[in-house]
């Protein structure tokens, strides 16, 4: 979510990571939701929603490409 910046949608995402298949990453993106890392926000229309990077989400991150 950080890389793609803004708040992406599931569909922007599927697109960005070259995937197909939705149910794994709306799995995926439960989990990071679970552990406060993103937070779903309102998307570009009532079926579909977007999500957000938190301050914990980012703050991981930050820690993460230190490593690297």
């Amino acid at each position: 979510v950080r890389l793609r910046g803004g708040t992406p949608t599931l569909t922007d995402m599927l697109v960005f990571l070259h995937r197909h298949d939705l149910a794994a990453l709306q799995y995926s993106f439960r989990k990071l939701e679970r552990l406060g890392l993103v937070k779903k926000v309102r998307g570009p229309s009532r079926r579909e929603r977007a999500y957000a990077i938190t301050d914990a989400g980012t703050q991981l991150t930050d820690v993460h490409s230190r490593r690297r």
